[in-house]
């Protein structure tokens, strides 16, 4: 069992069965600090937020830092951990109220089992009188990918009073280079009235010995399921800053926010969840229990990304900067490639980029065609000892389920989880079905020797 105790308190001790554990220290000295995090910049930047939304947020840093730092390869069957969390807020009672969503929403994102506890303590986030960001009225996840370059540019197309702050996580160097770019293309089509990037680092702080009072491990998971939450700690916190009415957008296509597994081996949190509803759910029942009831609106649960594309409100904007935009599950793996461009074109994500490109019409510019390798030409990835090609190797069987699996489409759906009442069913399967069609249309187009293998 993993055990976490996450403090925003200097002056508080550590119990010493947490001792031996990870202790996750935000400071406002940050030399002492564990969890390397710029959360005061909220602050700084548009006011304080609430304190159910700084508990919140200073949880998810910590859970998303726990998660970087606790191999999956310990845990029994080399995937699900046991997470024992102690977190800070200023009701416990309020707090214990929440738990069981947290605890859902937490084994449903990662697939680990998580038993939180809360004590009272405070958190000093570090911050003195701010000032006021009240003149902003929406808030926008913006990670640097296409969807939600498009969700900024909608929200601002369609009401000229929209006034928008992006939030932009990064735990690497390579992230918040193509959101600021991004986001310097928003504000000169729109002005700095309407659009506020906030870009924030949160990730494990790197070893100071002698200066931290418990260290990280220098042990590494790259799985990182975690990263949507605090990507919504962060978005809520703002949000809640702004006024409990301002809503936080989280736009993520339908068919990669269901991600309906693509094969056997892929149920469950093997695929991920980021935006799914019933996760989104969740996290949303607990917030609103603490007190933090800002809205989380995903827009476009019912579209597929190449519909996104086609859709977007500014097709001049999206064609100018869209290939700038980085949708890649790894873009900083580039051994062995003989090129560095940030998207590798064999990911899930970078084919579902690349097929939605295709069906908008984005394709045959050679801006577009930006991938470390061509997944229409290369037949090295599709040998079966080739780990590169696993993705596209599963979208080929998922092709072949679906060939036989016609009239049961509205099971496959609900086969990747929980889809909370509301939901309409059968336009989510329509719309699974339709992304398909766009990752097919996409393969053939691919040499004679990859559609024969894919059977296209």
């Amino acid at each position: 069992m993993y055990r976490i105790f996450i403090r925003g308190d200097e002056n508080e001790s550590v119990p010493s069965v947490h001792q031996g554990g990870l202790v996750l220290d935000y400071f406002t000295d940050k030399g002492r600090s564990t969890l390397q995090a710029h959360l005061d910049d909220i602050a700084k930047r548009v006011g304080p937020p609430t304190d159910p939304a700084v508990e919140f947020l200073l949880f998810s840093s910590g859970i998303y830092v726990a998660d970087k730092k606790c191999p999956r390869r310990n845990a029994p069957d080399a995937w699900t951990r046991l997470f024992a969390v102690n977190s800070p807020v200023s009701s416990t009672a309020i707090w214990s109220r929440a738990t069981g969503h947290l605890s859902e929403a937490l084994a449903f994102l990662t697939g680990d089992q998580w038993k939180l506890r809360w004590r009272r303590s405070s958190i000093d986030l570090g911050t003195e009188q701010q000032p006021s960001g009240s003149h902003f009225n929406a808030v926008c996840l913006f990670s640097g990918g296409v969807d939600s370059l498009i969700g900024a540019i909608n929200l601002l197309e369609s009401d000229r009073k929209s006034r928008v702050v992006l939030v932009g996580h990064y735990d690497s160097t390579h992230t918040p280079g193509t959101q600021k770019v991004l986001a310097d293309e928003l504000i000169q089509e729109y002005g700095d009235e309407r659009v506020l990037p906030l870009r924030v680092l949160v990730r494990p702080a790197p070893i100071r010995d002698g200066v931290q009072a418990y260290p990280l491990p220098a042990v590494k998971e790259s799985t990182t399921r975690s990263r949507s939450l605090v990507f919504l700690g962060l978005g809520m916190a703002v949000a809640a800053a702004l006024g409990p009415a301002v809503p936080l957008y989280i736009p993520e296509n339908g068919f990669i926010a269901i991600n309906v597994p693509l094969h056997g081996s892929r149920v469950g949190s093997c695929s991920t969840r980021t935006t799914h509803p019933y996760f989104l759910d969740r996290i949303a029942n607990a917030l609103g229990v603490v007190g933090v009831k800002n809205p989380i609106v995903n827009p476009y649960v019912y579209k597929t990304k190449g519909e996104m594309v086609r859709e977007c409100k500014n097709q001049d904007l999206l064609r100018r900067v869209a290939h700038i935009t980085v949708s890649c599950a790894h873009p900083e793996r580039k051994q062995n490639e003989t090129n560095t461009w940030p998207n590798c074109g064999y990911c899930y994500p970078c084919l579902i980029r690349r097929a939605a490109f295709n069906w908008a019409g984005f394709e045959s510019s050679s801006m577009y065609a930006r991938y470390r390798r061509d997944i229409c030409s290369d037949t090295d990835l599709f040998s079966r000892g080739n780990l590169r090609g696993r993705d596209v190797r599963a979208v080929a069987a998922a092709f072949h389920h679906a060939d036989g699996h016609r009239g049961a489409s509205h099971l496959r759906a609900a086969v990747s989880g929980l889809i909370p009442s509301g939901y309409d069913m059968a336009r989510l399967s329509e719309m699974h079905v339709r992304g398909l069609f766009e990752l097919r249309a996409l393969l053939q187009k691919a040499t004679a020797p990859i559609r024969m293998f894919i059977g296209v």
